[in-house]
């Protein structure tokens, strides 16, 4: 007989047979393809594990990180209470919402500080001159860095944000989830959930 399902499982939608950030393999599954495959990333000169997880986890902290910048590797952090599956669905909407509409740039959506819903799409379009609807799912790797309780979801993607440098101009994000200056500086901070 298997052993009960472990809090973390229940609570983020963890398999706790998981190591890292696996794919889900349904059929049709969009993001499966986009999950990274290493067992840890070094990004910014920090060792990175993905986190235990799948497509339908939910409650998560999240890295995309840019194949096709070399040096340094450019990186985007988000959190979200939504499936993986659904977050890279709506970051890939984005982007072929630019690539038909770019006067979106120029939107109250876009332009705010406090924003980040084209940055992963105008990275692509921006600096890399990318402008085929495959070229989001070509160009990323996705993989879960926390499981998260929802009300630690801001202060963890701070967290990864500061200690990975993905703001731009090293990173991706437009902008810090807070809109405020990082508040972490003691380098003892836990974000355990």
């Amino acid at each position: 007989m298997l052993p009960a399902p472990s809090k973390l499982g229940r609570r983020y939608g963890v398999n706790e047979w998981l190591t890292k950030t696996e794919p889900c393999h349904q059929e049709n599954c969009k993001c499966c393809g986009l999950i990274g495959k290493e067992k840890s990333y070094n990004i910014n000169g920090m060792k990175i594990k993905p986190a235990p997880g799948t497509c339908s986890s939910y409650n998560i902290i999240y890295i995309f990180i840019c194949k096709i910048c070399v040096t340094p590797r450019k990186c985007f952090i988000g959190r979200t209470v939504k499936t993986l599956l659904e977050q890279v669905a709506e970051h890939r909407a984005n982007f072929f919402s630019l690539l038909n509409d770019t006067s979106l740039k120029f939107s109250d959506d876009f332009l705010q500080d406090n924003s980040d819903t084209f940055s992963l799409a105008a990275h692509l379009i921006d600096e890399h001159k990318l402008v085929c609807r495959s070229d989001f799912d070509l160009s990323y790797n996705v993989f879960i860095l926390r499981n998260s309780s929802q009300s630690n979801l801001e202060v963890n993607e701070q967290f990864f944000a500061k200690k990975l440098g993905t703001l731009k101009p090293q990173g991706i994000n437009a902008c810090d989830p807070f809109g405020i200056p990082f508040l972490f500086e003691n380098k003892s901070f836990d974000p355990s959930p």
